[in-house]
């Protein structure tokens, strides 16, 4: 059987919405409640009423809501399976990137080639399992990423790119989406041959592909292609984009005696929001930023010799050159936390920090560190790595038949 194969999607009915914006959802472990409140008042048929179950309705209600949006075709079901090719348009950092995959279906119990990189929790795998045990659907697909150049998708890209897309749409940040369905068998067997001589990494979604693989070692007998998991494939390129992941941290310490707890092992610096992120930009050794009350401050581990003795076992090794473990183990540790909060944005931490907690400013794993620990087998920490911009959900969903 192969690693990836086109499928038949369901997607809002183009008769009903000519607009997806108020309709598509961000992923739904990055909803807050606050969130969930804005996006159900711009539709009643918001995604988020679909991947989302509230506080006071149980599972078998969302599930059931779900069939019955997909009789009042709500969401509507392609004739033949596709491949479906997927450009994301976004400003970073000033400039224009477009990011380029493709919707399948991918194999669930294919061996030494999907690789995991980051560990799991119950509670968000409990919460996806009654979801997909109530829709028996994927109702979003996990990101993968191939280590190795996708000459096929280029090619794909740019044939497709002179054609009109089926569907497409802005977001409220800015994100231009558009969806094309793959017509040619050739350049599907193409894809798909290119595909199974790759190694693929999970970039987000460890939580779903968990659960769709538990479901399939349970319902495998009663659901054809339950081994298969919606998903989208990318591969290395300019336009895929690794946040860093900030800690904002109330402690029980002081300021003072933070910077003095640290600077044993570290070289500390007053400065400011620019040369702190030029500091971060250029350094080979550890370093990490520190924000407060206004202050900016950028440390420099003094010694490599510092982490080999923090670091003992071969195991524990593989882990020095990521910046978020180092932090934890080394720098964290330290202090006693009473809370801890993450961002991406510089803007947000300093927000969130005010004068009464201390915003910590990690560096960001590159692309091969993520490479290289997930083709090793080694787990990353939680929030570790933030792909960027997300997957959003509603796009097209996966019916499991």
């Amino acid at each position: 059987m192969s690693l990836v194969k086109p499928f038949s999607a369901f997607y809002y009915n183009p008769k009903k919405f000519k607009n997806l914006s108020p309709l598509i959802t961000p992923p739904y472990d990055v909803i807050r409640e606050k969130e969930k409140g804005i996006l159900r008042k711009k539709s009643k048929y918001n995604f988020s009423h679909i991947l989302l179950v509230d506080k006071n309705e149980n599972y078998k209600l969302l599930g059931r809501r779900f069939n019955d949006w997909i009789k009042k075709e709500i969401f509507v079901q392609d004739i033949r399976p596709h491949f479906y090719l997927y450009e994301q348009k976004f400003n970073f950092q000033g400039k224009i990137l477009r990011r380029v995959g493709f919707l399948c279906l991918l194999k669930l119990d294919k061996k030494e080639t999907v690789f995991p990189h980051e560990t799991t929790l119950r509670a968000p795998k409990k919460d996806r399992w009654y979801i997909l045990k109530e829709t028996k659907a994927n109702l979003s697909p996990i990101f993968v990423v191939s280590y190795k150049k996708l000459k096929t998708l280029q090619n794909l890209y740019l044939f497709y790119t002179r054609k009109k897309p089926f569907i497409e749409f802005k977001n409220s940040e800015g994100v231009t989406h558009r969806l094309w369905k793959v017509e040619e068998k050739n350049l599907e067997v193409d894809l798909s041959r290119e595909i199974e001589k790759s190694k693929l990494f999970i970039a987000d979604g460890h939580h779903r592909f968990e659960v769709a693989y538990r479901y399939f070692k349970l319902n495998g007998t009663r659901f054809k292609e339950a081994n298969y998991i919606l998903a989208y494939l990318t591969d290395p390129s300019t336009s895929l984009i690794i946040l860093p992941t900030h800690r904002v941290v109330e402690l029980e310490e002081e300021l003072e005696e933070v910077l003095k707890k640290l600077s044993s092992q570290f070289l500390i610096r007053c400065t400011n929001q620019r040369e702190l992120l030029s500091y971060l930009k250029k350094g080979r050794l550890f370093s990490f930023g520190i924000y407060t009350n206004g202050l900016f401050y950028f440390l420099k581990l003094k010694n490599k010799k510092i982490l080999d003795k923090i670091f003992k076992n071969k195991e524990e090794r593989n882990y020095q050159k990521l910046d978020v473990y180092i932090f934890h183990k080394l720098v964290l540790k330290k202090f006693k936390v009473k809370e801890i909060l993450y961002t991406h944005y510089l803007k947000e931490l300093k927000k969130i920090a005010g004068s009464s907690k201390i915003g910590f400013i990690l560096r960001s794993p590159s692309l091969e560190t993520v490479f290289s620990f997930a083709s090793r087998g080694c787990l990353l920490p939680q929030k570790s790595t933030y792909f960027y911009p997300k997957l959003p959900s509603g796009l097209v969903i996966r019916r499991i038949s």
